[in-house]
Order: structure tokens, then C-alpha cells, then sequence
């Protein structure tokens, strides 16, 4: 598994140097083991077992999802 992170690991991803599917946001959903899945995890935890709606990490499962190279909203 990989490393856990904190919340403000979860804020703080670099937007420049990782895409979606870097961090295992894929159009298959996220990637086991990947940092994208401990970002999940954090934000769940941070939430009260959801992913906030218009958070970072919601906006990264979109861009994976659709094969964007950003997780960044237009």
C-alpha cells in the first residue's frame, strides 16, 4: 500500500508535474496502492467517509475518468 496521507498532502499536490493518471486516476478508477488512492483515503476520512464534491480529489476521479491530462477545473 502506499504512503498515508495528510489533509494538506491532499492540497498540495504539485498541479504542474503530475497528471490524473500519474497520481492512478484513470478512466478505470483509481489505481490500487497509488497516490491517488491515498488522497481518496484522507479525503473520505476527512469527510466523514465520502469525497468532498468540487474538492481536489473529486476533480482529479473527473479528469481521470475522461482521460483529461488536469485535474483542474476549466
Amino acid at each position: 500500500m502506499g504512503s498515508v496521507l495528510s489533509g494538506d498532502d491532499v492540497d498540495n499536490v504539485d498541479d504542474g508535474d503530475e497528471s490524473p493518471a500519474d497520481l492512478g486516476f484513470t478512466s478505470d478508477g483509481i489505481t490500487k496502492g497509488s497516490r491517488g488512492a491515498d488522497m481518496m483515503s484522507t479525503d473520505a476520512v476527512a469527510n466523514g467517509g465520502g469525497v468532498s464534491a468540487g474538492g481536489r480529489v473529486a476533480d482529479y476521479q473527473r479528469a481521470g475518468a475522461t482521460g483529461s491530462s488536469t485535474g483542474k477545473k476549466s
